[in-house]
């Protein structure tokens, strides 16, 4: 199962080793990708076998000093 979410605030690489250091920390999640936009609004990419606890990656994404976009989830998209 993949999560996107749209994220405010990455700027530098150090800001973004952080994001996923935290994402990767969170029980359950197998990988992470992120599509870097500086300055603008990037997007997360949680990969995962079951479904996360709503809120943990947002909450790390705020935890971590960044903004979510207007809509935290992008969506969902099942990965066979």
């Amino acid at each position: 199962m993949e999560t996107k979410y749209e994220v405010r605030g990455l700027s530098c690489a150090s800001c973004l080793v952080e994001l996923i250091d935290g994402v990767r920390s969170v029980s359950g999640v197998d990988a992470v990708a992120v599509d870097l936009v500086r300055n603008g609004t990037s997007s997360l990419t949680v990969s995962s076998r079951a479904p996360l606890a709503a809120g943990t990656v947002p909450g790390v994404i705020r935890n971590s000093g960044f903004r979510l976009g207007a809509d935290e989830r992008l969506g969902d998209v099942e990965v066979s």
